[in-house]
């Protein structure tokens, strides 16, 4: 329809209208033009300056799809720090680019795919990452590449790739230690690590986990906010801490931080808020709660079921059905309604 109407504008009999359709359509045609320019060959990052342009949309929108900065991050790796002719372990989310630039040199070099969640659950030397999987609250808040970064790629003042240097190894051993349920010996590995790398947010994740867990909880609650100064939206610290100030009778002090996390998770913290309500013995609240909670995130199944338990409790048969057939309509799938 847009063509059309622009078809029959430059084909009007007034040429004024015709001489404005052209120009509008080529002012409209510069600012994209300026961009594939100057930041080839990073076309496909493009967007309109009536959204706010790239810088704008990072962190809400999918910037780098094609992992284009990933050839430009390896170039670096492999000139800077010499990978090609060295035995190392490269960590990386996006590991078939990154396999298939290294036969170039004749190498299959050893990679580890990670993710950004469990960036130093691995053992890795090199990090190569793209932005993808790292958390909305960390992009935009500044806390994005990691502090072990050591090369950025950015288009137009965004980093969409980054090149890790590991600083220590005792954070990966303390990830095994823990996994093997082994707390003690992974708080130490943890508590070393943190020497040479103060600033691991996801060490201190699990530290805010350990020190939960032993009910030490000024050191719980020092480690989580260490965490959410780094990570501002994680729902994991938020859970924990919430969960040890309800423990405490402290429900305003929980309420509160779930206040905290609305500006970048809303879903979560509505249904951590609905959850508080329900602990209180105020079913509406929670309803309510869980009602935002469903229309911020209506993919999130946990305020479908929690509101379903909280009405069963609470002998609300008409809400509970509510609930389940909400859930039926967002996550059923048409073959499992005829079955």
């Amino acid at each position: 329809m847009a063509s059309l109407g622009f078809t029959a504008l430059v084909d009007a009999r007034v040429k004024a209208v015709r001489y404005a359709t052209i120009a509008l359509i080529s002012a409209g045609c510069l600012l994209p033009l300026r961009f594939m320019i100057l930041w080839h060959p990073f076309e496909s990052l493009y967007y309109n300056e009536i959204a706010g342009g790239l810088k704008n949309m990072y962190g809400k929108y999918e910037t780098d799809y094609y992992m284009l900065g990933i050839t430009p991050a390896m170039d670096w790796l492999v000139k800077n720090e010499h990978v090609d002719t060295r035995d190392v372990v490269i960590g990386t989310n996006c590991i078939n680019p990154v396999q298939a630039y290294m036969k170039r040199y004749g190498k299959d070099i050893n990679c580890a795919y990670v993710k950004s969640s469990s960036l130093y659950s691995r053992d890795w030397d090199y990090c190569v990452l793209f932005s993808r999987d790292a958390d909305a609250s960390q992009l935009t808040s500044g806390n994005w590449p990691p502090p072990e970064t050591i090369h950025v790629v950015s288009v137009d003042g965004v980093p969409i790739a980054a090149v890790l240097k590991r600083r220590t190894h005792l954070d990966s051993k303390g990830f095994e230690l823990l996994k093997a349920k082994q707390p003690e010996e992974a708080k130490a590995a943890f508590l070393a690590s943190l020497q040479a790398f103060p600033e691991n947010v996801y060490v201190w994740e699990a530290l805010t986990e350990i020190y939960g867990a032993e009910e030490n909880v000024d050191s719980a609650f020092y480690a989580g906010n260490k965490t959410l100064s780094m990570y501002p939206g994680d729902i994991n610290i938020y859970e924990m801490l919430g969960n040890m100030y309800l423990k405490m009778h402290k429900n305003d002090s929980a309420m509160n931080l779930y206040k905290r996390l609305a500006q970048y998770n809303p879903g979560y913290s509505h249904f951590f808020q609905a959850y508080t309500f329900a602990t209180m013995g105020d079913a509406n609240s929670a309803f309510n709660e869980l009602d935002a909670a469903i229309e911020a995130d209506p993919t999130n199944q946990q305020p479908y079921k929690l509101g379903m338990q909280i009405a069963k409790q609470t002998r609300n048969n008409a809400k509970a059905e509510a609930y389940m057939e909400l859930y039926k309509k967002e996550f059923e799938q048409p073959d499992d309604k005829e079955e």
